[in-house]
């Protein structure tokens, strides 16, 4: 395995500590160079190690997060659940928005916000309980006002 510019002994360690890391876990580029640097490696070890993984698809970013998206959506989490969440986790804003601006807009956030509150019994506290969950002000405002014109 040839990684370039660091000692390679250091590398040869991150590098296998890293794959033993990526067979338990489905990590982001930002993720694995956050754990890296946890693991006390020198930033050139880190950059080296994830561009390694990248070239190999070890790490597939847009996989990853379609994937988490996915269980997000299961859990009837909204855009600004998910957002903070991914962001504690080490991805770019930029980069949240721009893959939730694609594959999570308004609509669809609607739609699970919609399918959620339909399995609700307890009626109190809805609007309190989205808003812990993520939706968004938007998102709450149109399923309150379809969820009332419904019921009229």
């Amino acid at each position: 395995m040839i990684l370039q510019n660091s000692t390679s002994n250091n590398v040869q360690e991150a590098l296998e500590k890293t794959l033993r890391y990526l067979s338990r876990h489905e990590v982001t580029r930002w993720e694995l160079r956050r754990w890296l640097r946890r693991k006390g490696y020198a930033k050139p070890v880190c950059r080296n190690v994830v561009r390694y993984c990248l070239e190999r698809k070890y790490v597939r970013d847009a996989e990853t997060l379609r994937w988490r998206l996915r269980k997000a959506i299961q859990k009837a989490w909204g855009r600004e659940r998910v957002m903070w969440e991914w962001k504690r986790k080490g991805i770019p804003e930029h980069v949240v928005e721009r893959f939730l601006d694609r594959y999570y807009p308004l609509e669809r956030e609607i739609r699970v916000c919609r399918t959620w509150l339909k399995h609700q019994k307890n009626q109190r506290n809805l609007l309190r309980k989205l808003g812990r969950r993520g939706f968004s002000e938007a998102c709450i405002e149109t399923c309150w006002e379809r969820l009332t014109d419904e019921e009229s």
